[in-house]
C-alpha cells in the first residue's frame, strides 16, 4: 500500500518532513502511524520502543489509546531514516 507519507517516494529527507508535516493530524495515534508511513511502524513496534524509552518523545493515553503530538512523531520518523 502506498501511503501518502511512504518515504520511497520522495527525493530526500526534507521531502519526507515536508509531507508529513502536511498529511499528518496534530495528534497521531499509534494505528495511524502506521497506517500513515506504509506499515513503517506497526503500532506493537511503537508499543515497544516507548517501553524501552525510546520512542517518540511526549506520548499520552486516552483510554487504551496512547498519541504522539504530531511533531514529535516527525522527529522520531526522520531519525529513524538511515
Amino acid at each position: 500500500m502506498n501511503s501518502p507519507c511512504s518515504p520511497w517516494m520522495f527525493a530526500n529527507n526534507n521531502d519526507i518532513r515536508e509531507a508529513l508535516e502536511k498529511t499528518l493530524p496534530e495528534i497521531v495515534t499509534r494505528k495511524q502511524a502506521c497506517e500513515l508511513t506504509g506499515g513503517f511502524f506497526h503500532p506493537k513496534t511503537l508499543a515497544n520502543k516507548d517501553a524501552l524509552g525510546i520512542g517518540p518523545r511526549n506520548k499520552f493515553t486516552i483510554g487504551r489509546q496512547v498519541g504522539y503530538y504530531k511533531q514529535d512523531f516527525i522527529d522520531f520518523f526522520m531519525q529513524q531514516i538511515k
